[in-house]
């Protein structure tokens, strides 16, 4: 399987604005993926309660969002979804490290010696 590159433009996902030219609203698969998963809760919302998030409702989801890119045989499901895990945990492990400005700084962990 070929890689998709990072800034993967996807022309079937193009609007027109009202002056009638052809728009990008998206530029990459990263975007793109983050569209379709934020609009299906149930991929990521853990305050759904467990029996909505059943295995059968989120497979379906997945499903649903292949097809959405057009059933490519580039991007299958499992790719992406490993791409969404791999885009959720690199964002909250980057929320997790910010301190804002004027915070006290997170105290460091203090290496002993034997």
């Amino acid at each position: 399987m070929n890689k998709v590159g990072r800034t993967v433009v996807l022309e079937q996902f193009s609007e027109s604005n009202s002056s009638g030219e052809l728009e990008e609203c998206y530029t990459t698969l990263e975007e793109l993926l983050i569209t379709f998963v934020q609009a299906r809760p149930i991929l990521w919302d853990y305050r759904i309660p467990i029996q909505e998030r059943s295995k059968s409702n989120r497979d379906r989801l997945w499903k649903e969002i292949f097809e959405e890119f057009g059933e490519n045989p580039e991007l299958p499901i499992d790719f992406l979804q490993k791409k969404w895990k791999n885009l959720r945990d690199t964002y909250i492990r980057l929320r997790n490290e910010y301190t804002p400005s004027g915070a006290p700084s997170k105290k460091k962990k203090e290496v002993g010696i034997l």
